[in-house]
């Protein structure tokens, strides 16, 4: 299907020999030699690589070859996150014990006690500070550049000028104004909301069955309670700031831009398993996943990071306030529960109205040669993916074992 206009393909980010056309709305993920190759012969050469002479592909076997190409070099990112993350956590925490090997002994001995709340007399917010949260800063900053050295987008390009539909679209039409910007950006924000909302609904239809099964699923805590103020200010700076800026960074900046070319919809929906994955447990299943399809649909339309961006701080920001305002009683929670589902879920049923033609054609634009299934089916099958599913399968197996024994 091709698209409706321009837009939806001149974001595309272009294959690495041909310029994107924005006059045409071309796909751009066949590189200009393999495409007038197709036209004539149905398929383009590739290397055998056992005999030493070519092999013709199929337009389907070359779309998936190079789709497969495109995933065995980006998504190692992930993997690289993961083993940063990991390996600076064990660094850190062996450094902090190394510090406290003295207190260590004496508490193990018997000849002193610390407070409790505290690792040993060190205040138990700045521990799980340092080894909780500047792990995962740290891992998503080396992803941010391999992903940087793979695909050379410039920063500037990804933190553009958004471009929004709030004013005619004729060529000669003014530019909108910062004013009209923000607010269309804090509208768009608030319909994230809604979209969060709806996956917390969905996420709670879906522990409400675990439950039922007995599944042991390991819940994260995000609780501040008991912490000391800067600690509490330092971890929420990350959870609803610095957080959402290197994730949207990684997600709908490199991994998006980086997917484009073989169709925005594919990128959309593949860079929201990918966010649903990169949160490694069954709660956060849903709204990882319908909001990182919203946001992917966000940067697509605005051609920037910057409404994606907003949006992610907003939603972090406003479960954090929830968390903290939340009535304790089980009716009042409910009552409190309904009535914002029911505004933000009303704000996106509005913003939908008034923009949601602006956003349903990109999941509708297709790859000329592939189906969307066959896309993820692909994409799925390159090692990388593998290996992150099994680390993703391991991860819930184990901190659901270590729940059922409760560690």
């Amino acid at each position: 299907m091709q698209p409706n206009s321009g837009w939806q393909t001149n974001q595309q980010h272009p294959s690495e020999n041909e310029p994107e056309n924005h006059h045409t709305g071309e796909w751009s993920g066949i590189r200009p030699e393999q495409r007038a190759y197709n036209q004539n012969n149905g398929s383009p050469p590739f290397p055998d690589g056992f005999g030493g002479g070519w092999q013709v592909l199929t337009p389907v076997q070359a779309a998936k070859y190079q789709l497969k190409k495109a995933i065995k070099r980006l998504l190692p990112a992930m993997l690289i996150f993961l083993v940063a993350e990991y390996g600076s956590l064990y660094a850190i925490t062996y450094l902090i014990d190394l510090v406290l090997s003295q207190r260590i002994m004496l508490a193990m001995s018997g000849a002193i006690q610390f407070p409790q709340g505290t690792y040993y007399g060190m205040r138990y917010g700045l521990y799980n500070l340092l080894t909780s949260y500047l792990p995962v800063v740290i891992g998503e900053l080396i992803a941010i550049l391999y992903l940087f050295g793979i695909t050379r987008i410039p920063l500037k390009k990804l933190f553009c000028r958004p471009r929004i539909p709030i004013h005619s679209t004729r060529p000669d039409a003014p530019p909108a104004k910062a004013g009209q910007i923000t607010g269309w950006i804090l509208f768009a924000a608030l319909a994230g909301i809604g979209f969060s909302m709806i996956g917390q609904l969905l996420a709670m239809v879906e522990l409400n069955f675990l439950y039922t099964i007995n599944f042991p699923f390991y819940t994260p805590s995000f609780s501040t309670d008991g912490y000391h103020i800067i600690d509490t200010v330092l971890i929420n700076l990350y959870v609803c700031v610095l957080g959402p800026i290197l994730e949207e960074v990684i997600f709908r900046g490199f991994l998006l831009k980086g997917l484009q070319r073989f169709g925005v919809s594919f990128a959309a929906v593949f860079t929201a398993i990918l966010f649903t994955i990169y949160h490694m447990n069954l709660v956060q299943l849903f709204v990882p996943l319908i909001m990182g399809l919203f946001l992917a649909q966000l940067t697509i339309r605005t051609g920037s990071l910057i409404p994606a961006i907003c949006c992610h701080i907003l939603n972090n920001s406003f479960a954090t306030l929830t968390d903290l305002i939340m009535p304790t009683s089980d009716v009042w929670s409910w009552v409190f529960l309904i009535v914002e589902c029911a505004v933000f879920i009303g704000i996106l049923a509005i913003f939908w109205v008034f923009y949601g033609r602006e956003f349903s054609p990109i999941l509708k634009w297709r790859h000329p040669v592939l189906k969307l299934s066959a896309q993820v089916g692909a994409a799925l099958t390159t090692w990388p993916s593998i290996v992150l599913i099994v680390i993703y399968v391991g991860t819930i197996i184990s901190s659901s074992l270590l729940t059922m024994i409760g560690y």
